[in-house]
């Protein structure tokens, strides 16, 4: 392990020994804390590092490197890095707000390991550093409300930090849902021309979907309804042959699924801009 810490870093631990805040440690929650970066920041793990890792970006902006793979992150961003997973990341800019749970190898973090390292937008950053600045107070205040307060404490991070691991399994179902609609707009592409509707959509799917809820997929991968996907993929590929061949506009109608040139021109000039005819001229 490699660690560089500028003059300008400023770190708050959370005291788990404290009594009150034992229970984290019985959790698993290991060495965490938040920490504000002026100027130079390194840390650098190899595959001998034993806990698993979360880090939020409060502010400001870091890389990290994990795979050989540089990456930047930003305010709202959450690593989460699987123990044993050789990793390095520092500061970029001027300043770095960060905050981090290290997790102990225990069944509860056990699906970090499917993770191994990841990072995505989150919004709980902010709400947990809200729990560490009051569990800080609590451990530095004698005559904090209750240790029934601190323990309900305790357990909303735990809480949290488990929804933020679990959050993962929810994106492997997206990427699921992604990788179907891919191979399913990937046999469009290779057949543009066909009489494709919902239904025919629907039939050569992976997975067996309702309509509506085959639509709300697709609008959640895409951005747009199943339809309206291969309307692009259609006006995509009229652009190559347009711009590209000789073909008559007529053809080219029929090759990506219009039934009368009129209706393809139609669309094609709503699409680009510019009616097939000018844009062959520019060519």
């Amino acid at each position: 392990m490699y660690t560089e810490l500028g003059q300008q870093y400023k770190e708050t631990i959370l005291p788990l020994g404290h009594e009150r805040l034992r229970r984290l440690s019985d959790e698993g929650v290991g060495f965490s804390g938040f920490a504000h970066i002026d100027d130079s920041y390194i840390i650098m793990r190899n595959e001998g590092y034993y806990q698993h890792l979360i880090l939020y970006t409060l502010n400001g902006e870091g890389w990290i490197q994990c795979d050989g793979v540089d990456v930047k992150v930003k305010p709202g961003d959450v690593w989460i890095c699987s123990e044993g997973t050789a990793h390095e990341y520092g500061l970029i800019g001027s300043n770095w707000s960060i905050l981090w749970a290290s997790l102990d190898t225990v069944s509860r973090w056990r699906p970090i390991y499917d993770i191994r390292h990841q990072i995505r937008p989150s919004h709980l950053g902010s709400v947990i550093h809200g729990l560490y600045m009051s569990l800080i107070h609590a451990s530095e205040e004698q005559n904090f409300n209750s240790d029934e307060e601190c323990r309900h404490l305790c357990e909303l991070l735990v809480i949290y930090l488990e929804r933020e691991v679990a959050a993962r399994q929810s994106d492997r179902r997206d990427r699921a849902v992604q990788l179907t609609f891919r191979e399913l707009f990937k046999k469009v592409s290779q057949d543009p021309g066909r009489n494709w509707n919902i239904q025919a959509l629907q039939d050569e799917c992976d997975h067996s979907y309702g309509t509506d809820h085959f639509i709300r997929l697709c609008r959640k991968a895409y951005g747009k309804t199943p339809m309206k996907v291969v309307q692009e993929i259609r006006m995509q590929r009229a652009w190559v042959l347009v711009s590209n061949t000789k073909l008559s506009i007529q053809q080219i109608s029929a090759m990506t699924g219009y039934s009368n040139p009129y209706a393809f021109s139609t669309a094609f000039t709503r699409r680009w801009g510019h009616c097939p005819r000018d844009v062959r001229a520019l060519s």
